[in-house]
């Protein structure tokens, strides 16, 4: 569930005594943190999401006390551990996402939910040595391009770090050729409070070479940066749109601190990529400016053009390829650089997980949680999770036929 020290102590002195005269157990977490709420506690659990429970309901189990990092229980009962144990994985089965009020699924070692089969979290494996890890679909930023589009998305996702390990282990020993990760997916890396441990124990991992994030980097300072790049993260993708302040907060739907942004890219230019997304009609001018200022940090420059999505936001018409590619070459030729034959890094074709079922196949699959899209729900099936479309049924087994099974992302419709 999380990572847990626990404590058991009896009173070491008078005074402590006179205040807990039984035998108390104290736990105390690394990811949870409790909060008074008058006749309620909140637990925030990895600093973005919360459970609330009524004091009275614990009160049936134990007498307790919270502080900040640990909750202490009073009773000279039995198994009070174990009761509390289950009285808190009833909790985290009803998380909240703070950024955005929706329900939250924790997708961890022991939820029976695996890893491979979302578009939405965890991992995907696009038949190269590159493999990306989703760890959490919130973030802080409601950029005007977006993809996504928060406000369609009715559910969150966050894994726990010691899933992706166990599972990312396993899938590198196929792999030919020494493996990249990139962390990024369907929400902001940095709003994940697992990614320095995540980041450091991927690089325990001798397989492993370089790890990169995509990250809008509000959230990044250069203290955190150095933390991150000394635990062995390598490339740090950062999506700069405009460096004119008055654009960018447009493009970001923030007070963008460009300044701030600009000083951090410096800090860290030897780790740096700069990845802005070409919006016509929006940003076209920015791109230029932002082309010269990676020139003079010596850092590379991956424009990324703007694609429309069936449930993502829609600013500008994309360009055509064609189009987009001649734009990046007749930009290469005016500064002299290199926009479109990134060195990092190299990507090789390689081995990977065997589908258990192809498109138009009829599988058994267990539903387990609602999915991101309304009526949409995330169900199990041969080891793959799958996204069933335009399904209202909450749980049970479905027949389902498969509509999609491109890299291991599978959805399907009940028949």
């Amino acid at each position: 569930m999380c990572c847990i020290l626990l404590k058991n102590f009896l009173p070491k002195n008078n005074k402590t005594k006179a205040l807990f005269p039984d035998f108390m157990i104290r736990l105390e977490f690394d990811n949870l943190r409790f909060v008074d709420k008058k006749n309620k506690v909140r637990i925030i659990f990895m600093k973005y999401f919360y459970s609330d429970f009524f004091k009275k309901d614990l009160e049936k189990i134990s007498e307790f006390e919270i502080e900040y990092k640990a909750i202490i229980l009073k009773s000279k009962k039995k198994n009070i551990r174990t009761k509390f144990f289950f009285f808190l994985e009833k909790l985290f089965n009803n998380l909240m996402s703070i950024s955005t009020d929706n329900p939250c699924n924790y997708i961890h070692r022991n939820s029976g939910i695996p890893l491979i089969g979302s578009n939405e979290f965890g991992i995907v494996d696009r038949k190269t040595n590159m493999i990306e890890l989703k760890p959490i679909t919130i973030c802080n930023l409601d950029c005007i391009y977006c993809s996504v589009d928060q406000k369609r998305r009715s559910v969150d996702f966050v894994v726990e770090e010691e899933y992706f390990i166990q599972e990312i282990k396993k899938l590198v020993k196929i792999k030919k050729n020494r493996v990249n990760i990139h962390i990024g997916g369907q929400g902001e890396p940095m709003m994940y409070a697992d990614l320095a441990k995540l980041i450091r124990d991927l690089r325990q991992i001798k397989k492993i070479n370089h790890i990169s994030i995509a990250t809008n980097g509000i959230l990044l300072d250069k203290k955190i940066a150095d933390d991150l790049i000394n635990k062995g993260l390598t490339h740090v993708h950062i999506s700069i749109n405009s460096l004119d302040k008055e654009n960018a907060s447009k493009i970001s739907c923030t007070n963008y601190p460009v300044v701030k942004i600009i000083d951090l890219c410096k800090h860290i230019s030897k780790n740096l990529v700069i990845a802005p997304v070409f919006i016509p009609g929006v940003n076209e001018n920015d791109i230029e400016e932002i082309i010269k200022f990676g020139k003079k940090i010596k850092v590379p420059v991956l424009i990324q053009n703007f694609l429309t999505y069936r449930f993502g936001k829609k600013p500008a018409e994309s360009l055509t390829f064609t189009k987009f590619y001649e734009l990046l070459e007749n930009l290469e030729k005016k500064y002299d650089v290199n926009l479109t034959d990134l060195k990092y890094p190299e990507i090789k074709d390689d081995i990977s997980l065997e589908k258990p079922f192809k498109k138009n196949d009829i599988v058994k699959a267990d539903i387990c949680c609602d999915a991101r899209l309304k009526n949409t729900k995330l169900a199990v099936s041969a080891n793959r999770n799958l996204t069933i479309i335009n399904c209202t049924k909450d749980k049970g087994n479905v027949d389902v036929r498969i509509i999609r099974d491109k890299h291991n992302i599978f959805s399907g419709i009940v028949v």
